[in-house]
């Protein structure tokens, strides 16, 4: 069926957070159905705009004790079952734990490589004896840690723990020490 979109279309938000719009149409037969709503997942939601005519059918339902109408697209049957968004919930909740184990990752490379550089320099060099020894120190770590930090991921010819991906803690070979 034929209908024409009235002079004011309403964008409203529904309790629930989702977006629908709220307006007057015109059916062929000329009569007119005040407060239509139309939800995004009718297939022509973009196309509401004041004066448009499209096709769909008028539903009418009881909401709230009252009546309500909802334009719906007649060729499709019925609306799926959304099951109260828990399938866009669970994908967020994947997307949201897949970035928390990345940062844990990036942290622990953080943390591990300030660790083993501050190790490195101290074994190398020893302590800080005085204020003239600081900037060495800090360029000795500085270079430590650049160096841990871009072979984190290399674990290529590194032996593994038997029946595991977990490799040994290895030394650096004396031709890849930055200084």
């Amino acid at each position: 069926m034929k209908i024409t979109i009235g002079v004011q279309v309403d964008v409203m938000t529904s309790k629930a957070g989702k977006e629908y719009k709220k307006f007057n149409v015109r059916k062929e037969d000329g009569t007119i159905v005040n407060g239509v709503v139309a939800f995004p997942f009718y297939s022509l939601y973009a196309s509401i705009v004041s004066g448009a005519v499209l096709e769909g059918i008028i539903k009418e339902e009881e909401y709230n004790g009252g009546k309500s109408y909802k334009l719906a697209d007649g060729n499709l049957g019925p609306k799926p079952a959304s099951f109260g968004g828990g399938a866009k919930n669970m994908e967020l909740k994947a997307k949201n734990i897949e970035k928390a184990q990345d940062r844990k990752e990036d942290g622990i490379m953080i943390s591990s490589t300030a660790r083993m550089a501050t190790e490195m320099v101290l074994a190398l060099k020893g302590t800080v004896d005085g204020p003239e020894n600081v900037a060495e120190f800090k360029e000795a770590w500085l270079e430590w840690r650049k160096w841990f930090v871009q072979n984190w991921e290399n674990t290529n010819g590194v032996p593994k723990v038997a029946g595991t991906d977990i490799t040994y803690p290895t030394s650096p070979a004396p031709e890849d020490i930055p200084f």
